[in-house]
C-alpha cells in the first residue's frame, strides 16, 4: 500500500489545503442562500429603489419607485430611500450589469428576479464569505479547523443570519464588513503594511454608512487596533474610514439639505414618525423587557430559534483561558454586549416584521467564533462525559439548523402589529409565538414559500391564491418539486457539503490535525 507523503517541515502548505475548509463552507452557504428568492418588501423595495434610481436615471429621490414601499423619506415634494444608503452604493454595479444584460424590470415579475439576483451579488455572497472568513479566523485564535468550519456552519444555517442572506436589508452586509476589518487587525504578520489599517478602516467606515447604530462597533474596532498596533495604526484605521464618511455626508447634503441630516429624521409615514420621535431617534435606555425579548421570547427571542447559542459563554469563558486571546477576547465581549445594549434600547427592539432580533445580527459572527473552543471541548471529553456533551452538542446544533431552515422556507419576515399579515382579504392576528403558531404548522403542511407581497410592498400570505406576482419560491418549486419535497436538493447540496469537509479534514496530515488542535 502507498501512504500519503506528507510535506517536509518547514515547507509552506498549498493554499487549497490551508483554505480548503474556508472554501467548502463558503460555497456550501452561497449555494443555500442562492435557493430562495423571498420576492419583496418594504424595507427591501426601499434600498433597491434608490440604486434603480441611480442607475436608471442617475439621481438620488426615488419619486419613480417610492408608490412600492412605505419605507421612504419626503423632503419637499420627492421621496428618497430612508436607509443608511450604505448597501444600496454597494449594489449600484451589481445592478448595472444586471441591467446590461436583462434590461431594466418592466414588470412585478422583472423586479422581483431583479431584487433576487442583487441580494444574492451582494448580501448573500457577503454572508456566505462571512462563514469562510469564521473559518480561517478560529484556528487563527487557536481552534481546530474542524470545529471553526462547524460553527460557521451552523451560524450561516442555524442563525437569522440565513434568513437575512435571502433579504436585501443590510445587517449581513453590516457582519460581513466587520469581521472583515476585524481579520485584517489580527493578521499574524511580523510587519503590517499601512495598506492593511487603513483597508480595515474602510471595511468598518462602509459599514457605518450601511447601518448607522455600527459606528459603535467601528470605534470599539479603532480602538483595538491602536490597543494591539499602536497610535499608527489607529490614525491609519480612522484614514480608511474617512472616505465612507464623507460619501454619507455628500449623499445627506443632496437629499436632506445637510451632511449631518439623515433620513430617518424625514420619514414620510407618521406611524414610523412617532417612533423617531421618542428619544434619540428611538433609542432610549435598555429595558428589561427588551432584552429579555432579543434573548429569549417566543415573539423574537434569539436562543428559541438558534438553541446552540447557549454554547457560546462557555466557549468564551475556555477561550478566556489563555491570555494571548484576551484582547480579541474582550473586543468580542465589547461589541456584542454594547451592540446588545443598544437593542435593548431601541423602543421598536423587535425589529418590525423580523425574523428575530435583526439589529442583533451584525454580532453574531463574532459570539460563534467562542463556540468554535466549546465544540473542541466537547470532543476532547473523556468517557462517559464525552457520550453525554457530544450528542448535546449536535442536538442543540441540528435544532437550530432545522428551525431556523424552516422558516426561512415558510416566511422569515414574521409578522408585526404594524404590518400584520393578510389570507386572502381577511387580517390574521400577529402570532406571538411566530414558530410555534405559524412557521412549524404551516412547514409541516408542506406550505413553504407562504409569502405574497402587494403592490404596495405589504407582506400577504399564502402564495397558492390566485392575484399575486411578487411571490416568494425556493429552487426545488422551480424544479417542479412540492411541499417539503421541494427542499431535497438543499439537504443534497448539505450532504455534500459535509462529505466535502470530511474528506478535506482526511487529507490533512496527522501531525497537521494536530498542531491546529487548542
Amino acid at each position: 500500500m502507498i501512504e500519503r507523503m506528507s510535506l517536509p517541515i518547514g515547507t509552506p502548505k498549498p493554499w487549497w489545503r490551508v483554505h480548503s475548509a474556508a472554501v467548502i463552507v463558503t460555497v456550501v452557504l452561497a449555494l443555500s442562500y442562492t435557493y430562495f428568492g423571498q420576492g419583496a418588501g418594504p424595507n427591501q423595495n426601499s434600498r433597491f429603489d434608490l440604486v434603480r434610481a441611480i442607475v436608471e436615471e442617475h439621481r438620488l429621490s426615488i419619486d419613480s419607485f417610492a408608490a412600492n414601499t412605505i419605507d421612504k423619506a419626503q423632503m419637499g415634494d420627492h421621496f428618497y430611500c430612508d436607509k443608511a444608503p450604505g448597501l444600496s452604493l454597494a449594489a449600484v454595479p451589481f445592478y448595472a450589469l444586471y441591467r446590461f444584460v436583462a434590461g431594466a424590470p418592466a414588470n412585478t415579475t422583472s423586479f422581483v428576479n431583479a431584487l433576487y439576483w442583487i441580494t444574492w451579488l451582494t448580501v448573500g455572497l457577503a454572508t456566505a464569505f462571512t462563514g469562510g472568513l469564521l473559518t480561517t479566523l478560529g484556528p487563527r485564535f487557536g481552534a481546530s479547523r474542524v470545529s471553526s468550519a462547524t460553527a460557521a456552519l451552523v451560524w450561516g444555517l442555524g442563525t437569522p443570519a440565513f434568513a437575512y442572506a435571502t433579504l436585501f436589508v443590510a445587517h449581513q452586509w453590516v457582519a460581513f464588513l466587520l469581521v472583515v476589518s476585524f481579520t485584517l487587525l489580527t493578521i499574524p504578520e511580523p510587519k503590517r503594511p499601512s495598506t492593511l489599517f487603513v483597508s480595515a478602516g474602510f471595511a468598518a467606515g462602509f459599514a457605518t454608512i450601511s447601518e448607522f447604530p455600527i459606528a459603535i462597533a467601528a470605534t470599539i474596532l479603532g480602538l483595538f487596533a491602536a490597543r494591539k498596533h499602536g497610535l499608527r495604526a489607529m490614525l491609519l484605521f480612522g484614514a480608511g474610514g474617512a472616505p465612507p464618511i464623507g460619501l454619507l455626508g455628500f449623499y445627506n447634503a443632496r437629499c436632506f439639505g445637510s451632511p449631518f441630516t439623515l433620513g430617518y429624521s424625514r420619514l414620510a409615514t407618521p406611524e414610523f414618525q412617532k417612533v423617531i420621535s421618542r428619544g434619540f431617534f428611538g433609542i432610549a435606555l435598555p429595558t428589561k423587557t427588551a432584552l429579555y425579548g432579543v434573548l429569549f421570547s417566543e415573539f423574537r427571542g434569539l436562543l428559541p430559534l438558534s438553541p446552540f447559542l447557549v454554547l457560546a459563554p462557555i466557549g468564551f469563558w475556555l477561550a478566556w483561558k489563555v491570555r494571548e486571546r484576551r484582547l480579541e477576547l474582550g473586543v468580542i465581549a465589547a461589541l456584542s454586549l454594547s451592540l446588545l445594549l443598544l437593542v435593548s434600547s431601541y423602543l421598536r427592539w423587535d425589529g418590525g416584521a423580523s425574523m428575530g432580533p435583526r439589529y442583533f445580527l451584525p454580532a453574531l459572527p463574532f459570539v460563534t467564533l467562542t463556540i468554535a473552543f466549546c465544540f473542541d471541548r466537547v470532543v476532547s471529553l473523556r468517557s462517559p462525559w464525552h457520550m453525554v456533551s457530544t450528542p448535546l452538542a449536535a442536538i442543540l446544533c441540528l435544532a437550530s439548523i432545522f428551525l431556523c431552515t424552516a422558516a426561512v422556507s415558510v416566511m422569515p419576515e414574521f409578522p408585526d402589529w404594524f404590518a400584520p399579515l393578510r389570507l386572502g382579504d381577511q387580517p390574521i392576528p400577529r402570532p406571538e409565538a411566530p414558530l410555534r403558531d405559524f412557521v412549524l404548522p404551516w412547514f409541516f403542511m408542506g406550505r413553504l414559500s407562504a409569502k405574497a407581497s402587494w403592490p404596495s410592498g405589504g407582506l400577504g400570505l399564502d402564495h397558492y391564491e390566485s392575484g399575486h406576482t411578487w411571490d416568494a419560491w425556493n429552487v426545488g418549486e422551480r424544479m417542479g418539486l412540492g411541499g417539503l419535497a421541494s427542499l431535497l436538493p438543499l439537504v443534497l447540496v448539505w450532504c455534500a457539503g459535509v462529505a466535502a469537509l470530511a474528506w478535506a479534514q482526511k487529507q490533512e496530515p496527522p501531525r497537521d490535525r494536530q498542531m491546529d488542535a487548542p
